[in-house]
């Protein structure tokens, strides 16, 4: 298993510095996105529960600019100790055109969240954004008796944006919601009509409305989802 060659490789599609003696000779895991060094606690907490679990890995945020993804990810197919990375935006989308096979799920919502590399260099990517939302809100957390909400079935809920992370939680979602009807928000108005779109080609229900609007829906529903970068 090579070292040092592996990490410069991917090194040269970062903007963000490895600490390769930090990184040692341990199995690499991490986060790719525009630049997950400044805000992503995803390092500390995999981090911490690889030491936990005794696995000699090391998660590591990887800032990387659209344009050098494909030579991104041709870095990880030729990293043998490479175990998989999550997408965190703006790449959800764009990293499908650079891996080998997608999970019927992330095809279906054409979004990636986790790229996995096989034992003979080929990138699967998966969506877990959607059923990871859905079980945060309907099963009780750790610490807590019941759950964010019971049920969402019969109500109206509106969802905030119309990209990566958005596009799996609003399939998820809507096929939690029996009779009622997801509402997409999104600055541009467009990527919401063809989310909305989508979703009812799959059988739900789902209406897209403008920013001018937002207001009038907030008051109705039962549930507002952030799919945006806008805290």
């Amino acid at each position: 298993m090579s070292t040092a060659k592996d990490l410069a490789a991917i090194q040269a599609c970062l903007t963000n510095r490895l600490d390769a003696q930090i990184i040692g000779d341990k199995r690499i895991a991490g986060v790719i996105g525009e630049a997950p060094s400044r805000y992503s606690k995803s390092p500390a907490l995999w981090n911490a529960a690889f030491a936990d679990l005794a696995i000699h890995a090391r998660y590591v945020p990887l800032d990387v600019d659209a344009a050098k993804l494909k030579d991104l990810a041709a870095a990880f197919r030729n990293c043998e100790r490479l175990l998989g990375v999550n997408v965190t935006v703006p790449h959800k989308l764009a990293i499908m055109d650079s891996l080998d096979e997608l999970d019927p799920g992330a095809a279906r919502i054409r979004a990636v969240n986790t790229v996995v590399r096989t034992h003979d260099g080929r990138l699967v990517g998966y969506n877990t954004d959607g059923a990871g939302f859905g079980a945060s809100i309907l099963k009780p957390q750790p610490g807590r008796t019941e759950s964010f909400v019971a049920s969402l079935s019969g109500t109206d809920v509106l969802l905030l944006g119309a990209g990566g992370s958005a596009r799996a939680v609003a399939f998820s979602v809507s096929e939690l919601l029996g009779g009622g009807r997801l509402i997409i928000c999104n600055r541009t108005v467009e990527h919401a009509l063809a989310l909305a779109k989508e979703i009812r080609s799959a059988g739900g229900h789902a209406e897209a409305i403008g920013e001018n609007d937002l207001l009038k829906w907030a008051l109705k529903v039962i549930l507002i989802i952030n799919s945006t970068i806008k805290g």
